[in-house]
């Protein structure tokens, strides 16, 4: 259909892709593919609000579509934005504690990933050519490895892959992968994901992978600013 190589050609451009969107949405009101559309749309907007009516939309046009349930969950993960974020653990290859509470007054990037996925794998060297960049800025990056079961091997394959491509931040791993408290709490459905946490230990980005290079500099210049802000009051 026209509508939907439309739809799909202008997915970075809303303004473009949103008359074709609702266009067919209103010609096929409970076709499956909407759902489809829908959700697809909403991945991969950056804007906020739009992101919510999408979703919102999804819910309500298709209560019983299996894409309805990640919505809900995307939906509840959009809510966290701008609220601290709770996170303590031990270091997987180090042993040291690890906690955003410590960490506040730098950035930290939070990466989702495993060793078994190829995507994360193939991102790696460009994640640690943005973690040389801006280590000495003040911006942490942690890791959150969703590896197989200690007793699978998984916590093996994660420190074996860790020294060999000489990954120096700290790692997060439980052992539980998709089933680990924090992939649950945060909603994690598909990796690699990539979260930004402020200065201030607030959930800043859910949508950070491919774009650290804009939205780091940007916190960090928040970050600079906040002080001389708060000393004018």
């Amino acid at each position: 259909m026209r509508v939907i190589a439309a739809i799909h050609t202008n997915l970075d451009s809303p303004e473009k892709a949103m008359p074709q969107l609702e266009r067919f949405l209103a010609d096929y009101p409970k076709d499956p593919l909407g759902a489809n559309l829908l959700s697809g749309f909403a991945s991969t907007v950056s804007d906020p609000e739009l992101k919510v009516r999408l979703l919102n939309q999804l819910i309500k046009t298709f209560p019983d579509n299996p894409a309805t349930q990640k919505a809900e969950a995307s939906l509840a993960l959009l809510k966290k934005v701008g609220k601290p974020i709770s996170l303590t653990f031990r270091d997987a290859i180090k042993g040291q504690p690890v906690s955003i509470e410590q960490l506040k007054g730098r950035v930290v990037v939070l990466d989702f990933w495993a060793t078994w996925c190829g995507p994360c794998v193939a991102e790696m060297p460009t994640m640690k050519a943005l973690y040389e960049k801006y280590r000495t800025q003040g911006v942490e990056f942690l890791g959150v490895s969703l590896d197989k079961p200690e007793a699978e091997g998984g916590l093996a394959r994660l420190r074996d892959f860790v020294a060999k491509n000489e990954i120096p931040w700290p790692q997060h791993y439980d052992g539980k992968a998709w089933d680990g408290p924090l992939a649950e709490e945060l909603g994690i459905t598909s990796i690699p994901a990539v979260f930004l946490i402020d200065a201030n230990g607030n959930l800043a980005s859910i949508d950070a992978r491919g774009k650290l290079d804009t939205m780091i500099p940007r916190l960090l210049a928040q970050a600079r600013l906040r002080p001389a802000t708060s000393g004018g009051r």
